[in-house]
Formats: structure tokens, C-alpha cells, sequence
């Protein structure tokens, strides 16, 4: 069933799905030895529950889907799993120069009002891929790549991408393929 909370925490040894769209928190943490997977009808934020901070998996995959936008203000750590955010809103970050999502490949999708803001780069550590798409409004795109940035495809449409890196920007795809398309790329 939905679960309906200000603050959800948990940690577990297995997998933890709370997958239902009926969902409604606000804020979520967690650690998780298996797959860990979350949806909220809403807005949420990743952030600290009590003693948790983030959310934490031993390499092993980290799903989030939001109805609203979603607020990474502690860090989604996947290891060697990867991470899949999908926002119906915006998707952000705090911006301090420390990666806020980290994983094997990354995906980010944000619907309605792009990935990042001036200023403010979603900071990210992808080891295999690096893919963000806002083509559903057009959205901009900023990203800030903590290490290397191993593209696969970003796509903000007719979008602005800005992209920086304290890494070396390498093609995920080895293709002849675009693997940042907008409408100003920087």
C-alpha cells in the first residue's frame, strides 16, 4: 500500500521498494545492502532522516521517481550499481563541489524544468555512463561532472547544456553519434 509520511528512513540488509505512486513524503535516507527503489507522487528531497544521510546501496542499483521536483541534498551512492533519477519536475543539488550522485552509469530525466540551474550544476560521478534528458519540456541541462565524465547521451532538445568536468570528458558510446545535443552547448 502507499505509504504516507513527512520523513521516511530505513536500513536493511535487502533489497527496499517503495514503489507505489500513491506514495507522499517528503523527505527520504536510507541505506540498503540490495536494490533500492522509490517512488513519491510529489515532491521529494534525498536528504538526512534521524541517522540517516542519503541514500546508500553496496553496489547495487538506486531508482527514484518523483511526481514534482526532486532536491538531492545528501548523496545517492550506488557504487558499482547504477542510478536512475526520473523527476515529472526539476531535478537539483546542493552545489559545494562534492558529487551528490555517484554510480556506475547514471540516468537523469527531468520533465518539467531541466537538470541543474546557473551556477548550480547537478554534481555528479558517473564511472561507466553519464546520460541526462529533458527533451519532454526542453529544459536546461546543467551538469557538473566530479572526476570523469564518461558521456553517453545528454539531451536537453532546445535546451541549453552546460557541462564541466574536474575530469577528462570521454565518449561512453565509442560512436559517431552526438552525445550532448541542445541549442547552446558549453
Amino acid at each position: 500500500g502507499n505509504v504516507s509520511a513527512d520523513a521516511v528512513a530505513f536500513s536493511g540488509g535487502g533489497s527496499v521498494t517503495l514503489d507505489e505512486a500513491g506514495n507522499d513524503f517528503n523527505t527520504i535516507a536510507g541505506t540498503s545492502n540490495g536494490v533500492i527503489t522509490i517512488r513519491d507522487g510529489d515532491g521529494l528531497t534525498v536528504g538526512t532522516v534521524g541517522a540517516q544521510t542519503g541514500l546508500t546501496s553496496s553496489g547495487n542499483t538506486i531508482n527514484v521517481t518523483t511526481g514534482n521536483n526532486l532536491t538531492v541534498s545528501n548523496a545517492v551512492t550506488a557504487g558499482a550499481g547504477d542510478v536512475n533519477l526520473t523527476s515529472d519536475g526539476n531535478i537539483t543539488s546542493t552545489n559545494d563541489g562534492v558529487a551528490d550522485i555517484l554510480g556506475a552509469t547514471v540516468n537523469l530525466i527531468a520533465k518539467l524544468g531541466g537538470i541543474g540551474a546557473v551556477g548550480a550544476g547537478v554534481e555528479v560521478t558517473a564511472t561507466t555512463a553519464l546520460n541526462a534528458d529533458t527533451t519532454a519540456d526542453n529544459g536546461n541541462i546543467y551538469l557538473d561532472s566530479i572526476g570523469n565524465a564518461p558521456l553517453g547521451v545528454i539531451n536537453a532538445g532546445t535546451g541549453d547544456v552546460n557541462l564541466t568536468s574536474t575530469g577528462n570528458i570521454t565518449d561512453a558510446l565509442n560512436t559517431l553519434a552526438a552525445n550532448v545535443l541542445g541549442a547552446n552547448i558549453s
